[in-house]
């Protein structure tokens, strides 16, 4: 029996990191299964091509094992959906037995999702960027994803008949549409595994989202300091998240009701290709109930209550700062410093390198990557912190 290679491919913006931090979470586990967690991408930025190299080698040494591979990898998404003949694994391994993974998110919410994420990242995002959507291209020029993107249909079908249409997963993300109502679950389905208690979960979400407020004020933070050092930009992000949390989400929409008929209109038939040749449904591909309004303008009292809340947030995380945390903002902050020629941040980059690599040595879970950086077992007085 010939070994499976399956590729996740995304797309951005559908639980892609929840799904990569189990896999490597759980990497053991599916070692169990006979499944191995290639651990690095295949498609990335041209001027970093290691961790292609490295994934080749991973998959070179392994081969003819007689265990399965899984590779998450949304990146691919965006490459693939330009030039669907870049799926080079057939090509240099023809023995694997290739399978494409892929989720589908509504147009329009994806749309809205990749904006916030744009923000968060500090790309400008146009004034009126909406009314692109409705001009003479239809279609807005978005740096995350190319023109052809939205349009799933004339990419996925060329993939399909390249892997071969049995090969192809195609999965709506949607969570009345996952198994069990489980993202998790869904993508083992997919894999042919059983959830069970041998698995475990990530303690904290990965990559929470801004609703639409807090995520325009971010934005405009980034404008007013554009000179702000990237650990600089992810604590003011964790801080608003942190935040939003207690204030409560308003969610995180954009378009309005009739502008989301508008959009879902003009790719009703590449949806409809899509569930008829790929999922073999006679059903609409998305669900047609719409999502919610975009939220009010920010109150008076809720904007009196954000630096209060800001506050109480940063002496919780100061007070409760453990050194890996401490050393991890150090080295990021003095490896701006470094990048920029500054000798004494030079100096102490390769110093808190050294801490951070002798922490990790000794003491599982030292480098931190923010997730936790704020409390989230804080509450406030009359607030419903779990309010939608």
């Amino acid at each position: 029996m010939s070994q499976k290679f399956y590729f996740h491919i995304g797309l951005p913006k559908t639980g892609t990191t929840s799904i990569q931090d189990f896999l490597e979470l759980n990497e053991d586990v599916l070692r169990e299964h006979n499944l191995l967690r290639v651990p690095h991408w295949l498609y990335e930025e041209a001027s970093n091509m290691k961790p292609r190299e490295r994934s080749i080698r991973f998959i070179e040494e392994h081969l003819g094992e007689g265990r399965d591979f899984i590779l998450s990898n949304e990146g691919a998404s965006m490459v693939l959906s330009e030039e669907p003949e870049r799926l080079f694994l057939q090509e240099r391994f023809p023995s694997l037995e290739l399978h494409i993974i892929v989720y589908l998110r509504r147009q329009d919410v994806l749309f809205e999702s990749s904006r916030n994420q744009m923000i968060c990242c500090g790309v400008p995002v146009p004034e009126g960027d909406r009314q692109a959507w409705f001009g003479p291209s239809s279609i807005p020029f978005f740096p995350f994803l190319g023109d052809r993107f939205y349009d799933f249909a004339s990419w996925l079908e060329p993939l399909a008949r390249t892997v071969g249409q049995e090969n192809m997963h195609v999965r709506v993300f949607e969570p009345d549409r996952f198994k069990n109502g489980d993202l998790i679950e869904d993508f083992l389905d997919v894999l042919g595994i059983p959830f069970s208690d041998t698995f475990k979960r990530c303690a904290v979400m990965s990559n929470p989202s801004l609703d639409v407020r807090f995520t325009q004020l971010y934005g405009r933070q980034l404008a007013m300091f554009p000179d702000l050092p990237s650990v600089g930009r992810i604590l003011c992000e964790k801080g608003l998240l942190g935040v939003n949390a207690l204030m409560g989400k308003q969610g995180n929409k954009y378009f309005t009701s009739d502008e989301r008929k508008r959009i879902m209109d003009m790719f009703r038939e590449s949806n409809e290709k899509v569930a008829a040749s790929l999922m073999g449904s006679k059903e609409a591909l998305f669900s047609e109930r719409m999502p919610s309004e975009a939220p009010p303008p920010f109150s008076r009292e809720e904007l009196e209550l954000i630096p209060m809340v800001l506050n109480r947030l940063w002496y919780e995380a100061v007070a409760r700062m453990d050194y890996g945390t401490y050393n991890t903002i150090k080295l990021r902050h003095a490896q701006d410093g470094h990048k920029k020629g500054d000798a004494s941040a030079s100096k102490e980059y390769r110093r808190r390198k050294l801490i951070n690599s002798l922490g990790k040595l000794f003491s599982k879970g030292f480098y931190s990557h923010f997730k936790s950086f704020f409390p989230s077992d804080l509450s406030l007085p009359g607030k419903d912190r779990d309010r939608k």
